[in-house]
């Protein structure tokens, strides 16, 4: 677990420096690679991705998709919790015998209230 939490800290933080070098991205793919060295690290780092993996916008599109799969389980668990809940939820409406007590009250009082009509227009108070 604590190396899943690494890992999804480290891909936030590459999307963030990718996000952060939006705008001066040609700056940094230009740098000759004698020069890569001497910038400071997060540059360098920056700089090698830009010029050996790929272009800024796809770099941030792959740092995206890995965030979306390292956060996936988590995301998944939690999505199954709230479907659990909101079955369990639809389930106790379902079966509540004070909620159709209910219904039919308003149902009867609709019908008392407006006894002649077959289709129920509406009741002002």
């Amino acid at each position: 677990l604590e190396v899943a939490k690494r890992r999804e800290e480290a891909a936030e933080t590459l999307d963030a420096l990718l996000q952060a070098v939006e705008g001066h991205e040609e700056t940094l793919a230009e740098v000759p690679t004698t020069k890569i060295c001497t910038l400071p690290a997060s540059e360098q780092l920056l700089a090698r991705l830009l010029q050996q993996v790929a272009p800024l916008t796809e770099l941030r599109e792959r740092c995206k998709w890995v965030l979306f799969i390292l956060r996936f389980d988590t995301m998944s668990a939690q999505l199954e919790k709230d479907l659990a809940a909101a079955i369990a939820a639809s389930g106790n409406i379902k079966n509540s015998v004070y909620l159709r007590q209910f219904l039919e009250a308003i149902l009867q009082l609709g019908n008392f209230v407006d006894p002649g009509r077959k289709a129920t227009m509406g009741i002002t108070l």
